[in-house]
């Protein structure tokens, strides 16, 4: 895991001054400091002398991070100098390397193990396009051939937000780290507040709620050249990556090997003895196929898979079975461990440590998220070892369709032109006032995002269809459930993606997604719904495809997801925050825009733990955590409304 930030700059402060430059590029990488450390070689700031562009990086120390794990690499040639900085991992370097000729026949290029000089090789050798050859979870900004190009991975695992004017073009793997260049303010628009209304904690592919900030959409590029007039800058942006939509011609064996085939691929790439990997074990099918695969990865090197396990201090008693968590982890996650014969830990935390974690989530996240749903993998990140590596099942539940939602009331969600996560849209106004509500045309303006948003998937998913969907009622459904599926992948695990880059790095993590694999992510979009949901099995070809390899009691387990805090105390701790900070203090930033009676009727209302307003986690105490995380957002960001 890496940092990275930079800045394409004419304006007359920083274009005049070499130190003023190095000192805000600096800055920048001082912000990203939870991402790693400095290079251990080169300048804090690479500099290309015309036009005036500046890159830097961090890099996180891993058991097997060396010189060559550079973040940031430079290439003198014969033209002009190239240069990048890159945060991620690639994980077909080896097939990639062969193909990029430099040196003497025969040699092995001298910076094999460098991830970032694999790709600046291949810039050079095969231009911009030789992004479509990446596979892996990946950031990076390289200077080559007069252009500065910005790329983020297929699935938008690590993260890369901009913003620009006319004549300054600013980037960095966190929002914090723009608002260390002089020309970047904290300011909230109408368009930023309606997303953290109408669609939060998730948001626009492209929106980075600030006002003008932005998020580079997964599998895309930027371009930014400098203009014919030499003074002023020209961008442009490109997807290299998206599904594609193709008949599936295959039997259901044949699913079942090659998903199988693909995944043990994916997760045998990403287990690495030798740089300390563990795995995030809850006793769910998804983090046990992870950890069978990886555990006999280990065991074939004579060594044994670390897991670990996250709980609250004393859910035993307070835990509540409901549609959405029907039984504790603990458990399953014993039996498990045992089965792969895994060096297991449990770690937990207690109602008081959630509740002051809050405020770190958001800073972690530069923006209000999954209120203790973030604070928890928080708590649980830094209670790890520093520089652990860690494979994770996420994304699983969106690419195998594993979500309640794939199964029941997705018509009427989808039909009443609502998101199927987050449905009760009259739910996200308490307890927002009225007049902000008109102010932001609150009702019409959430209609119509949801229904353009919905209608967009269908076409996406239905257009050059080829006769793959019958015109019946089963062939409708199919084309619901791939849209449900597209919208999903878009917002839901985008969200999801970004809390555990998010949370890990400020714990000085590193986790790793083998269910998002490219060729995985691919394969299993076209495979239709009649083999993904068969018989009422959710995630049914996942489970057949590692039969032998779970045993069939977790296998078959239903889905759980990220431990829940069920103790009173929790609660009581936030609603007092609330009042305290909110209700009571007419100076609080969001008191603006909330009306006091609805506000102190959520308070006082029994906590409802069981009817989600985000996913599958998010009811009554989570909303009151938003409301104090926006308001915590508000104040510590000097934020400026502009409404």
């Amino acid at each position: 895991m890496a940092g990275i930030a930079g800045f394409f700059d004419f304006t007359d402060e920083l274009f005049t001054r070499r130190e003023a430059s190095i000192h805000t590029a600096e800055e920048m990488r001082g912000a990203l400091k939870r991402r790693g450390s400095p290079p251990r070689r080169g300048l804090p700031a690479e500099h290309t002398d015309s036009p005036p562009v500046w890159l830097s990086a961090r890099c996180l120390l891993t058991a097997s991070c060396g010189e060559n794990d550079a973040p940031l690499t430079v290439i003198p040639d014969e033209a002009e100098e190239t240069a990048l900085v890159f945060d991620g991992e690639i994980y077909n370097g080896s097939t990639l390397w062969p193909d990029l000729a430099f040196g003497s026949p025969g040699t092995r290029p001298p910076y094999a193990r460098n991830d970032a000089a694999l790709i600046l090789r291949g810039f050079l050798a095969h231009g911009a396009d030789f992004a479509r050859r990446l596979e892996g979870v990946f950031a990076f900004a390289c200077w080559y051939d007069g252009a500065l190009y910005l790329c983020r991975d297929h699935a938008g695992i690590k993260p890369l937000f901009y913003t620009q004017t006319e004549d300054r073009f600013i980037f960095a793997s966190e929002i914090k780290a723009l608002f260390k260049h002089p020309g970047v303010e904290a300011k909230l628009d109408a368009d930023g507040l309606f997303q953290l209304l109408a669609i939060g904690p998730a948001r626009e592919e492209r929106g980075g709620v600030f006002k003008n900030i932005f998020a580079l959409p997964p599998g895309a590029m930027a371009v930014i050249r400098l203009a014919p007039d030499g003074k002023s800058l020209y961008s442009r942006q490109l997807k290299y990556w998206g599904f594609t939509n193709e008949k599936f011609t295959g039997g259901e064996d044949d699913a079942v090997s090659r998903v199988r085939e693909l995944l043990t691929g994916a997760i045998t790439r990403q287990s690495i003895p030798d740089d300390g990997t563990c795995a995030f074990l809850s006793g769910g099918v998804d983090s046990s196929v992870v950890t069978a695969v990886a555990a006999g990865v280990f065991s074939r090197a004579g060594k044994k898979l670390r897991t670990y396990s996250f709980d609250f201090a004393g859910s035993e008693a307070d835990f509540k079975a409901n549609a959405y968590q029907p039984d504790r982890d603990r458990p399953w996650v014993e039996k498990m461990a045992a089965f792969c014969g895994t060096e297991h830990r449990f770690i937990e935390c207690g109602a008081e440590e959630l509740a002051s974690a809050l405020a770190s989530a958001v800073t972690a996240r530069d923006l209000p998220g999954m209120a203790d749903v973030d604070a928890s993998l928080l708590c649980f990140c830094a209670k790890l070892p520093p520089g652990t590596v860690a494979l994770t099942g996420e994304c699983a539940d969106e690419i195998f369709g594993g979500y309640p939602w794939f199964h029941a009331g997705l018509m009427g969600a989808m039909g009443a032109g609502r998101f199927p996560w987050s449905k009760d849209i009259d739910a996200r106004k308490t307890p927002w006032s009225e007049e902000l509500l008109r102010k932001l045309d609150f009702d019409e303006k959430a209609d119509a995002f949801f229904r353009q948003e919905i209608n967009s998937a269908k076409f996406f998913v239905d257009e050059d269809a080829d006769g793959r969907y019958p015109k019946t009622r089963a062939g409708r459904e199919e084309i619901l459930l791939r849209a449900a599926q597209y919208l999903t992948i878009k917002y839901f695990m985008a969200a999801l993606t970004e809390r555990m880059d998010r949370m890990g790095a400020y714990g000085g993590i590193r986790a790793r997604v083998p269910f998002a694999d490219k060729n995985v992510m691919e394969y299993v979009w076209n495979l239709p719904w009649t083999l993904k949901r068969k018989d009422g099995v959710v995630k049914h070809i996942l489970r057949e495809a590692f039969r032998g390899v779970v045993p069939d009691g977790v296998l078959f387990r239903k889905k759980s997801p990220f431990p829940k805090i069920y103790d009173p105390v929790y609660t009581a701790l936030i609603k007092r925050q609330v009042e305290a900070e909110v209700l009571a203090d007419p100076n609080a930033p969001v008191r603006a825009f909330i009306d006091g009676e609805k506000l102190r009727a959520l308070i006082n209302a029994p906590s409802d733990t069981g009817a989600p307003w985000f996913g599958q986690l998010m009811a009554g105490p989570q909303r009151l955590a938003y409301i104090w995380q926006i308001n915590y957002w508000m104040k510590a960001y000097k934020i400026k409304a502009e409404l």
